[in-house]
């Protein structure tokens, strides 16, 4: 089953940019990219411990759009099929060409998968703990997960430029997540692996977070 990380309005902090590309009056085009915030900071303040995620990628199956219109309902999808760089300045998914008009709801979704050899979502860090031992992590997801953007009451014109800005926060990944959890991690080749099959509890922590970690900005 998808995990399922549903974004808040107004934004992010995993970010989607939403550009018209076309300036016609019959469609405009939306184009998709990602980035980070708070990447190069302590992602977590433990009791005595940090978290710092340093770089992480996610392969992108497809990106869709779902939106609202004169009570109707509109769906959009393209496939993207590659591995993105989560931490670059932005990394570009792709576009989705999208009819002009009043919208009452726009949902944006970003699928990652697992496409062999490539894992759905991997992020690498370290941990620092109050002894200032240092512990490499990596966390992984292999299994379908999508991050879902929403914006409401959106009017898309032809002749404009809009930018839909969904940040993701890695910040919040490990609130929750304590020094002595870390502490007593089991160890990998001396990393701490966090799957659904290796330390479990932390990783179900992380996911439940992620519903959290993104809102979204819309300009023109």
């Amino acid at each position: 089953m998808k995990t399922s990380i549903r974004s808040i309005i107004p934004f992010l902090a995993l970010a989607l940019i939403l550009g018209s590309c076309k300036k016609n009056n019959d469609s405009t085009t939306v184009s998709y990219k990602v980035k980070a915030i708070n990447k190069s900071s302590a992602v977590a303040r433990l009791a005595g411990g940090i978290i710092n995620w340093t770089s992480g990628t996610g392969y992108v199956r497809e990106i869709e759009l779902e939106a609202e219109k004169d009570s109707s309902e509109v769906d959009f999808k393209s496939i993207v099929s590659r591995r993105i760089d989560l931490f670059a300045t932005l990394s570009d998914l792709g576009s989705i060409t999208l009819p002009p008009g009043i919208y009452k709801e726009i949902e944006i979704e970003i699928n990652f998968e697992s496409v062999l050899p490539d894992t759905a979502f991997v992020l690498n860090g370290s941990f620092t703990n109050s002894s200032s031992g240092i512990t490499p992590v990596v966390f992984i997801i292999s299994d379908p997960v999508k991050i879902e953007s929403e914006a409401n009451n959106i009017t898309i014109s032809g002749s404009n430029n809009y930018t839909a800005i969904t940040s993701l926060d890695f910040s919040l990944l490990t609130n929750g997540i304590t020094e002595n959890m870390l502490n007593n991690a089991t160890r990998t080749n001396g990393i701490i692996v966090i799957s659904k099959t290796e330390n479990s509890n932390l990783y179900n922590i992380i996911i439940n977070n992620m519903d959290d970690m993104d809102s979204v900005d819309l300009e023109d």
